[in-house]
């Protein structure tokens, strides 16, 4: 059976070849002492730390494109016309000058400017109550509503919406008077040229 001497007992042999009790062994410093696990701290448990939040990596720059000029909107000379569809004069790059100053007229005005418009859209085509003589008041209703409508249509012209949300959808504005004073005009010249 093996010697089992207790650890305390046990000796060395030094270089000398003389006996010498073995050293005890230090006791452990405070860093090497075994420490209670971070959740337990008197007692109480505490949760882990959570891990850290995911680092939101940004987008990286877009690659330079080719440089793409923007189309010009262009407007042509004989704005007004019949079946037009390009740019508008507020979003034009050449808007045309503005050689009217008329009131701007909505549903219930009513006076000569009123006259004066329905006379336009007459002479245009576009009938009103009031070149009929249904409206010997001369108030802008429903009819020169609808007429100013048809031809705002058949000629692609739009009213600046700044005007348009400073008034009301069937407002007659500087670009409506101005396309129908001069759809006007083109029309008399042409007349005169035939």
């Amino acid at each position: 059976m093996p010697d089992e001497t207790p650890a305390s007992e046990i000796t060395e042999v030094n270089a000398a070849g003389q006996e010498a009790p073995a050293a005890a062994a230090p006791p452990p410093s405070p860093a090497e002492a075994p420490q209670p696990p971070e959740s337990v701290v008197a007692g109480a448990a505490i949760p882990p730390p959570a891990p850290p939040a995911p680092q939101e990596i940004p987008a990286a720059p877009a690659a330079p494109s080719a440089a793409v000029a923007a189309v010009p909107k262009v407007m042509p000379p004989e704005w007004p016309c019949t079946g037009y569809a390009g740019p508008q004069p507020w979003e034009a790059d050449n808007p045309p000058t503005l050689t009217q100053n008329h009131l701007m007229l909505s549903s219930g005005s009513a006076g000569p400017e009123v006259v004066e418009l329905a006379a336009l859209l007459a002479h245009l085509g576009f009938g009103t109550t009031i070149s009929s003589g249904q409206n010997p008041h001369a108030i802008y209703d429903t009819g020169v509503s609808e007429a100013v409508r048809a031809f705002c249509t058949a000629y692609g012209v739009q009213e600046d919406p700044s005007v348009r949300q400073a008034r009301t959808e069937d407002t007659v504005g500087p670009w409506i008077w101005e396309a129908l004073v001069r759809a006007v005009h083109k029309k008399l010249a042409a007349g005169q040229e035939a």
